[in-house]
C-alpha cells in the first residue's frame, strides 16, 4: 500500500465519523475567522446570502398559491383568474431564479477571503515550530502540500454552502408543512413521517463515504507526489535507466487512485442514490393517495389538489436539500480531517517542546558558542550519539566534527540548530538570525539570482557587493552569463552542485553571520577551491563548525572533535600541514 493509504488504514474509526469530534475540528478551523474584528464585512455578506435564501423560500411557497389560482382558472374557464395567477407565477419564478446568482457572487467573495485567511493560518502552523521538518523527517503525515492546497480549499468551498442550504431547507420544510397542515392534517403528518424515514436512510448511506473519500484523497496525493519525484530526481533516474521501474510505480499509484475514486462513485450511486429514488416515488404518489379521495368527495377543488402536490414536492425538495447537507459533509469530512491532523500535529510538537524532561536546553548569546554536558540521542531515543560533551569556541575559533559514517556528525549540527532536541545538557550559540547553515546540497529558492545570494534573510545590499561576493567564490561571470542579478531561472537545475556550494559561500560573505555550520559544504568542489573557500571563511573572523570526511579539512580548523561509538568523543588540535 502507499504511504497515504497505509496512514488512513491506521487511523481511528472516529476520524471518519460525522459527529461532534468532526464538528469541533471544523469549528477550530473556521470560528477564528468569523470572530475577528475584521470579519464584519463577511458577516454582512453572509446575512445577505441567508436573507436571499429565506426570500427564495417565501417566493417558492407564494408561487404555490399562484399555481392554485392558475389551475382553478383553467378548470372554471375564468380567464381573469388564470391571467392574474399566471403573471404572479411568472414574476415570482423569475425573481426566485435571479436571486441565487447574486448570492453566488457574494459567496465567491467570502470564499476567497476565507481561504486566504485559513491558508495563511495553517501555513503559519506548518512553518512555525519546524512542523514541516518533523513531518518530512518522520513521515507522520502524508502529502502536507495537498492538505494545505486541495483539502483546505475543498473544506472552505463546500462548508460555506451549508448555512444557506440548511436555512433554506429548514424554512422550506417548516413553511411547506404549515401550508400542508392547512390543506390536510393527515398529509402533513405523512410528510413529516416520510421526511424522518428518508433522513435515517440517507444518513446510513452517507456515513461510510467519509472513509472512502479519505482513502481516495490520500491515493490522489500519493500519485501527485510520485509524479513530482520523477521531476525532482530526473537525472538520477536517467543515469540508472529507471524509466521502467518508475512506470511500474506510477502505474500502481494510478491504479490505486482510480480504484479509490471508483469505490466512491459506485458506493454513492448504488447506495446513497437509492433512498432518494425510492422515496421520490413515494413523494410523487403520496399527495394523490391522500387528496384525491377528498377531491372526489367534493371537499376540495382541483386548485387545492394542485397546490398540495406542488407544496409536497417543494417539501420533498427541501427535505432532500437538508439531507443533501450530508453529501458535502461526507466530502468535507475527510478533507477537514486531513487539515485538522496537520494542525493537531503542530499542537503536539508545541506541547512536546514545552516539556523540559529529556530535552536539550538552548540559550542564545551572540558572543558564545558552547556545549555544556551535552547528551544527544536520536529523536526516537534508539541511539545515544553524544555523551557529556563540554566544549567552548572562542572568538574566531573553528571546529571540525569527524568520525565514521553514521556516527552522528550531522546530528550534532542538527542539535545546534535546534532540529534534534532529545537528550540533555545545554547548547549556547547566537540566535538563528545570526547563524548560517550550509548543507551538502544548498537550498536554492525559486527566485532571481539576487534573492539566491540574500537568502534566507533578504536585505538591501548594493549590486556591486553581490557581484564582488560572486567573484570572491570564483563565480565572476555567473550573473553576466545568465542575464544579470534579476534573472529568474531554475537555478537548482542550471547550476552544478559545485557551483551551488560556492553560491552558498557567497551568502556568508554577504550576510556576515556570527556562526556558520557547514555539513559537507565543499564536497563537490576540487581541493584547491575548497582551500580557497575556507581561507575566505577564516578571513571573515566568524566562528564556524564543519562536518566533513576529507583529510585536508582539519588544516582549516583550530580543533577536531572526533565522535566515537556509544556516545564517546575525543578533542584534539590538528598538527601542521
Amino acid at each position: 500500500m502507499s504511504a497515504g493509504i497505509e496512514e488512513a488504514a491506521s487511523l481511528r474509526r472516529s476520524d471518519f465519523r460525522i459527529d461532534l469530534r468532526l464538528a469541533r475540528r471544523l469549528a477550530r478551523l473556521f470560528v477564528p475567522f468569523w470572530t475577528r474584528a475584521a470579519a464584519w464585512p463577511y458577516w454582512i455578506g453572509m446575512a445577505l446570502i441567508l436573507a436571499e435564501t429565506a426570500l427564495t423560500t417565501a417566493l417558492a411557497l407564494r408561487s404555490s398559491f399562484a399555481l392554485k389560482d392558475m389551475t382553478n382558472g383553467l378548470v372554471n374557464r375564468d380567464g381573469a383568474l388564470f391571467r392574474d395567477g399566471f403573471l404572479a407565477y411568472a414574476l415570482l419564478f423569475a425573481v426566485a431564479h435571479a436571486l441565487p446568482g447574486l448570492a453566488g457572487i457574494l459567496g465567491a467573495w467570502i470564499t476567497r477571503a476565507w481561504r486566504i485567511w485559513l491558508t495563511t493560518r495553517v501555513l503559519g502552523r506548518y512553518l512555525g515550530g519546524r512542523v514541516y521538518y518533523d513531518i518530512a523527517r518522520g513521515g507522520a503525515l502524508d502529502n502536507p502540500d495537498q492538505r494545505i492546497q486541495d483539502s483546505l480549499s475543498t473544506v472552505v468551498a463546500q462548508f460555506l454552502r451549508l448555512p444557506a442550504v440548511v436555512l433554506g431547507a429548514l424554512g422550506g420544510v417548516a413553511a411547506g408543512s404549515a401550508v400542508l397542515g392547512g390543506i390536510d392534517g393527515s398529509l402533513a403528518a405523512a410528510v413529516a413521517a416520510l421526511s424522518l424515514a428518508q433522513a435515517v436512510a440517507t444518513y446510513l448511506g452517507y456515513v461510510p463515504l467519509v472513509r472512502l473519500r479519505y482513502l481516495a484523497a490520500a491515493a490522489a496525493g500519493d500519485l501527485r507526489h510520485g509524479l513530482a519525484r520523477i521531476g525532482a530526481h530526473a537525472e538520477a533516474i536517467a543515469f540508472h535507466g529507471g524509466e521502467a521501474a518508475e512506470r511500474v510505480r506510477i502505474a500502481a499509484a494510478v491504479d490505486a487512485a482510480v480504484r479509490r475514486d471508483l469505490a466512491v462513485t459506485l458506493f454513492r450511486r448504488l447506495v446513497t442514490d437509492v433512498p432518494p429514488l425510492a422515496f421520490g416515488l413515494v413523494w410523487l404518489v403520496l399527495p394523490y393517495l391522500i387528496l384525491a379521495p377528498r377531491l372526489f368527495a367534493g371537499e376540495i377543488d382541483v386548485g387545492t389538489l394542485t397546490q398540495g402536490m406542488a407544496v409536497a414536492t417543494s417539501v420533498a425538495g427541501a427535505t432532500g436539500a437538508l439531507l443533501g447537507v450530508l453529501a458535502p459533509l461526507s466530502g468535507v469530512a475527510p478533507h477537514a480531517v486531513r487539515v485538522a491532523q496537520l494542525v493537531e500535529h503542530a499542537d503536539a510538537l508545541a506541547a512536546r517542546a514545552e516539556g523540559p524532561e529529556g530535552r536539550i536546553a538552548r540559550e542564545h548569546d551572540p558572543d558564545r558558542v558552547a556545549f555544556d554536558d551535552l547528551r544527544l540521542e536520536t529523536p526516537g531515543g534508539e541511539r545515544r550519539l553524544v555523551q557529556h560533551l563540554t566544549l567552548t569556541l572562542g572568538p574566531g575559533e573553528s571546529l571540525l566534527i569527524a568520525g565514521e559514517t553514521g556516527i552522528g556528525k550531522s546530528s550534532l549540527l542538527r542539535a545546534m540548530a535546534g532540529l534534534w532536541t532529545r537528550g540533555g545538557g545545554r547548547v549556547t550559540l547566537p540566535s538563528a538570525e545570526e547563524c548560517l547553515f550550509l548543507p551538502q546540497r544548498p537550498y536554492v529558492t525559486a527566485a532571481d539570482l539576487r534573492a539566491q545570494l540574500l537568502y534566507p534573510r533578504g536585505r538591501d545590499v548594493p549590486d556591486a557587493d553581490l557581484l564582488a561576493a560572486l567573484a570572491a567564490v570564483r563565480l565572476p561571470d555567473l550573473a553576466a552569463d545568465h542575464g544579470g542579478l534579476g534573472a529568474e531561472k531554475d537555478w537548482g537545475r542550471i547550476l552544478s552542485l559545485g557551483e551551488q556550494q560556492r553560491l552558498a559561500f557567497a551568502r556568508i560573505l554577504i550576510t556576515r553571520p556570527r556562526l556558520v555550520l557547514l555539513d559537507e559544504a565543499t564536497s563537490a568542489v576540487d581541493l584547491a577551491t575548497e582551500e580557497h573557500l575556507y581561507r575566505l571563511l577564516a578571513a571573515t573572523g566568524v566562528r564556524f563548525v564543519s562536518v566533513g570526511h576529507r583529510a585536508g579539512l582539519a588544516a582549516h580548523h583550530g580543533r577536531v572533535l572526533t565522535l566515537l561509538a556509544g556516545g564517546g568523543w575525543t578533542l584534539s588540535t590538528p598538527g601542521p600541514c
